[in-house]
């Protein structure tokens, strides 16, 4: 993997994870608690999201195969998933594929969200595992897969920085900032999920390149 491919891989990350979209909900799901409480629901959600993402990247394909799905239509249905995520980030609204309203309100009444719902499904969601799966389909090799894990990692750590540092970023930025970042990764991923769809359908459908001469 290149160094293109792979900052390609994290902002692909960054973008479906979209961190600053997420600091709204930590800071209303970590309402009233203490510092302490605060740091180490970040530590817990963040160090979860990035175990489930790897294992997804190492054992996502076997997974599949085992209910007979291909990864072509796995590509279209999750560049699909993606595009309707893309779409509410476009808008400034949270994603029903990644957090409903109806969950948000069950967490406010648990001691502990750090699992469900911050790491699953908020940061690693289905959104996050489809990327996660393409892309361990899509680079090969061991040393791939590791640079992919190290890219997942990264963007949890940022993720980490996010929520440690939520009241200072919603002070600083406001919502008026964040909704602006957030629209700007909703147009990256965007781009991926149309992507991820042409490559589905022309693996599924090979003729179709080869009539339009690609």
């Amino acid at each position: 993997m290149s160094s293109p491919e792979f900052a390609k891989v994290f902002v692909g990350m960054m973008a479906i994870v979209n961190p600053m979209g997420a600091v709204p909900i930590f800071m209303s799901l970590t309402a009233g608690r203490t510092a302490a409480d605060h740091r180490d629901r970040a530590i817990a959600s963040t160090f979860r999201s990035a175990i489930v993402m790897v294992i997804a990247l190492f054992a996502g394909v076997q997974i599949l195969g085992a209910f007979g799905i291909g990864i072509p239509a796995f590509r279209v249905a999750g560049g699909i998933l993606i595009f309707s995520m893309s779409l509410s980030m476009l808008h400034a609204k949270p994603s029903n594929a990644s957090h409903t309203a109806e969950e948000h309100e069950e967490a406010k009444q648990k001691d502990s969200v750090a699992v469900v719902p911050l790491a699953i499904p908020l940061l690693a969601g289905p959104g996050t595992m489809s990327t996660v799966i393409v892309y361990g389909h899509s680079y090969t090799t061991f040393t791939d897969h590791l640079l992919i894990a190290a890219a997942c990692v990264s963007v949890c750590v940022v993720v980490l920085a996010c929520f440690l540092l939520a009241p200072r970023i919603n002070r600083m930025m406001g919502r008026t900032g964040m909704n602006l970042l957030s629209r700007i990764m909703g147009l990256l991923l965007m781009a991926i999920s149309i992507e991820f769809v042409t490559r589905g359908l022309l693996a599924i459908f090979p003729g179709w390149n080869a009539a339009t001469g690609g």
